[in-house]
């Protein structure tokens, strides 16, 4: 029988080539050539890229461990390896990946780490599986001749962890299961006083055999808008205008799928954690950071969210540098000065609000000035002054004062009442009150005393958040623990709901996973409105419930592009789109056609609906080009495809909105990708609900020749008629590929692999590593696994000519619903030519 590879899937990026070299029958990763260039490294902290990409890592008297957690993963089901090289003194420090992150408040807790290093005449694993501080470790002899730089390749084949120097196979151990979570991050260790130098990075798999690795870009800009359900937490706020969102959030949590979607669907506004904070956005004198804070806005802005940047003065989260340098009253003015205007500015007009100044009012009685370096060197003046520079670098942006301990009445509440009530009467520009809410099931004040303090902030002429929201529960929390929670998050936004200057209320964190509370209080946790499963938890429900149901309306849809599948260019496509408060509600529509979800060398527009103009984004995919007024003249260009402005239009119908496109192609197989936000911020989420093809050169051998229906919806059974060609014959086809998922992926998809010379049809098992027992076609009994069955007996194969017909009686479960892609792919026998992976058509599930 022919094999029945299970070929690499998920093509997000093209690179040029590292200057590595994969082992004999292996090959990299797509997208994973050179992952020092494409990794955005420089959003890592203790990492310093250069200007060649290489990268070096300095530690001081401790260990550090940098591990790219923004900028992209591996995703990893089979045999995969990480190459690295290094400048490498022995004991200077490792290539380090990462299964599973720390889950608790020990380093240790959870983490399924390995990492690869030389040591004296060695090279040596040492791992974590979760379980203790304590690694695992092994050594094995270095190969002859092995000097510096030296490749390091930890590779995971079958059931072994495989360590490769330079090329050649050093040791191995049996694997713990280090990366049974399906993925890898990457980072390095680097020991006390030493440095590390990496001068190249990639990730390889087999060229054949049962493999599925990707690389999955993390950087939030990079991400497609969340779909939005209509019945969110922020869905039932925004029709009431209230703002609901969670602070504490950096890249790294976000980046997270899970995380991610929480906070996309479910809130409409986010406060960073540490990433606008001094240290963090001024590391050196005069030096700025600002990428992990620019990745949170522009996530922010693709999910239509608000966002409070979080703060310029606090007595914490100080650069060394400041606080050790000796500066003068004036000097140190002067450089606070600097540092407001530098990142108000950055951010000017895309923040709402400023949390200017933070804690600055004594945690304890008799609460006065909170003792700080500013307080220290510049006097009590600093705080009105800061919010004097607030002001002119972002006229726009609200400023507030945020503080703890003070939510309801007493002597906290007075003494930051009093500061604000002078600042005014002084005219210093301040617009609202933070109040951060972390509080207990003991100490957390009534509704009536947080009202009359919002109360009371209302009549001065503030707005006041609720910024930082938890409940910490001492551990174990019981049920009635849980129930209480939610008692008192219903009482918080009970209060807040009830007085008009209340307009927002955040919670610190998304989930009991990455809440702070265990590490700062250890024995007590439970704090947010979603548990360690990122399940909402009775907490969740409460705040729903006083919030009211959602609005009737939901976000916007991609429907549909006619013809939802051809071939040829130039063509005129109808895209359409619906918002269910009519058409006039839709803000920006977008179109993206390409082989992979990547705005990169892509055919990627953009339709402005209120200014009636179309933008093609340039190749590189970074910047709009000149738009496009429709209905009238002109053309827009890149390398990908033109938009003739003359036969170009939009209309309006009741809910619809059409986008009639007379577009040309360069040659290639595409996938047709559509999106809608409207003006409140709500968005459809891409949906891929097309496909379009330009011939290029005849091909020679196998080749995919389509499936009917190209497009179809509904719930249940689908019979497809797939056809495949062989210049060679029909006859010579050898394995034929079907598969059917929202990506080319082949976990947790319909993924079909017919033997022509056996006529027997295989399923891939849901892992998407190994096929399930045959099925003879034009006989009975079915196959299936979680997305998909086949009924055997109206299933067949015929081939005539040069076409293999391959007719497949599919039907599908109702938990396998969304917009799905089809994908077909031939080979020859003997595996002597492939026809690669081609969209051919697409399907909603229902």
């Amino acid at each position: 029988m022919p094999r029945l590879a299970l070929p690499t899937l998920l093509l997000l990026a093209s690179f040029s080539a590292a200057a590595l070299t994969p082992r004999s029958g292996w090959t990299f990763v797509p997208g994973g050539q050179d992952l020092l260039q494409s990794g955005s490294w420089g959003c890592v902290s203790q990492v310093t890229v250069n200007a060649d990409n290489s990268l070096t890592l300095t530690a001081g008297a401790n260990y550090i461990t940098p591990v790219n957690t923004s900028g992209f993963k591996l995703l990893v089901n089979g045999d995969f390896s990480v190459l690295a090289t290094l400048s490498e003194v022995s004991g200077t420090g490792a290539l380090t990946l990462v299964g599973t992150l720390s889950t608790g408040p020990n380093f240790w807790n959870g983490l399924e780490r390995l990492d690869v290093f030389v040591t004296g005449g060695s090279v040596a694993f040492s791992y974590w599986t979760g379980n203790s501080a304590n690694a695992g470790y092994q050594s094995f002899k270095l190969p002859a001749g092995t000097g510096n730089p030296v490749t390091l390749e930890a590779a995971r084949i079958g059931t072994q962890i495989v360590v490769f120097v330079n090329g050649t196979q050093a040791g191995q151990m049996a694997d713990p299961g280090l990366f049974n979570s399906g993925q890898a991050y990457i980072g390095f260790n680097v020991y006390p006083s030493s440095t590390l130098n990496v001068l190249a990075l990639a990730a390889a798999i087999p060229t054949s055999g049962p493999t599925n690795a990707t690389v999955s870009s993390l950087t939030l800009t990079g991400l497609p808008p969340i779909p939005r359900t209509g019945t969110a937490l922020r869905d039932r706020a925004d029709q009431r205008g209230y703002l609901v969102g969670a602070g504490g959030v950096g890249p790294s949590l976000l980046s997270m799928p899970a995380d991610g979607q929480i906070m996309g669907r479910e809130f409409g506004i986010l406060t960073p954690g540490n990433d606008m904070k001094f240290a963090e956005t001024e590391p050196a004198p005069g030096q700025y950071s600002f990428c992990a804070a620019d990745q949170l806005v522009a996530f922010a802005q693709a999910n239509g969210m608000k966002v409070r940047g979080h703060n310029f003065v606090w007595q914490q989260d100080l650069p060394t540098w400041l606080t050790s340098g000796n500066y003068t009253a004036a000097q140190a003015s002067g450089i606070l000065h600097d540092h407001i205007f530098a990142v108000a500015g950055r951010y000017k007009g895309k923040l709402i609000s400023w949390d200017v100044v933070n804690e600055a009012i004594a945690y304890g009685a008799p609460y006065g000035p909170q003792p700080s370096y500013w307080l220290t060197t510049l006097g009590s003046g600093y705080i009105d002054q800061a919010f004097i520079w607030a002001r002119q670098a972002d006229p726009t942006a609200k400023l507030f004062y945020n503080d703890t301990g003070g939510e309801g009445l007493g002597a906290k509440s007075d003494a930051v009442y009093n500061l604000v009530k002078g600042m005014i009467s002084r005219g210093v520009p301040i617009d609202g009150v933070g109040l951060q809410m972390h509080v207990n099931l003991a100490d957390a004040p009534s509704t009536a005393d947080i009202s009359a303090n919002i109360q009371r902030l209302g009549a001065l002429g503030l707005q006041v958040h609720i910024t930082e929201m938890d409940v910490a529960l001492l551990l174990p929390a019981s049920a009635a623990d849980l129930a209480a929670e939610a008692t008192v998050y219903q009482n918080v936004v009970t209060a807040c709901q009830a007085n008009a200057n209340c307009t927002a209320l955040l919670t610190w964190g998304i989930s009991d996973a990455d809440s702070w509370i265990p590490g700062f209080l250890p024995g007590y946790g439970e704090a947010l409105l979603y548990d360690q499963q990122l399940q909402p938890k009775p907490a969740y429900t409460a705040v729903a419930s006083v919030l009211g149901p959602p609005a009737t309306t939901g976000p916007p849809r991609a429907v549909s592009v006619n013809p939802t599948a051809n071939t040829g260019s130039p063509q005129s496509l109808t895209f359409t789109f619906s918002d269910p408060r009519g058409w006039q509600d839709l803000d920006v529509v977008n179109i993206l056609i390409n082989t992979s979800l990547d705005g990169r060398q892509s055919c990627y527009l953009a339709y402005s609906r209120p200014s009636n103009v179309l933008y093609l984004v340039n190749d590189p995919g970074t910047a709009l080009l000149p738009g496009l007024v429709l209905n009238g003249s002109g053309s827009l260009n890149n390398s990908q495809c033109s938009v003739n402005g003359a036969g170009t239009s939009a209309q309006g119908n009741g809910n619809d909105l059409t986008l009639t496109l007379n577009m040309t192609f360069g040659a290639g197989n595409n996938i047709i990708y559509m999106a809608a936000r409207d003006l409140e911020g709500g968005n459809s989420g891409w949906q891929a609900l097309g496909t379009w093809g330009v011939p290029g050169t005849a091909a020679t051998g196998p080749a995919v020749g389509g499936v009917l229906p190209a497009r179809s919806s509904g719930a249940g059974a689908q019979t497809f008629i797939f056809t495949f060609t062989d210049t060679n014959g029909w006859q010579d086809l050898g394995v034929v590929n079907v598969l059917i998922n929202d990506a080319l992926n082949g976990n947790q998809s319909c993924y079909l692999a017919y033997s022509r010379p056996d006529n027997v049809l295989y399923l891939v098992n849901d892992a998407g590593n190994a096929l399930l027992a045959g099925l003879a076609l034009s006989g009975s009994g079915t196959v299936g696994n979680s997305q998909c069955t086949v009924n055997g007996a109206a299933s067949s194969a015929s081939g005539s000519g040069n076409t293999l017909t391959l007719t497949l009686a599919l039907s599908f479960p109702s938990g396998y619903a969304g917009n799905r892609l089809i994908y077909q792919a031939a080979r020859s026998n003997g595996d002597v030519l492939n026809s690669g992976w081609q969209a051919a058509g697409s399907r909603t599930m229902q």
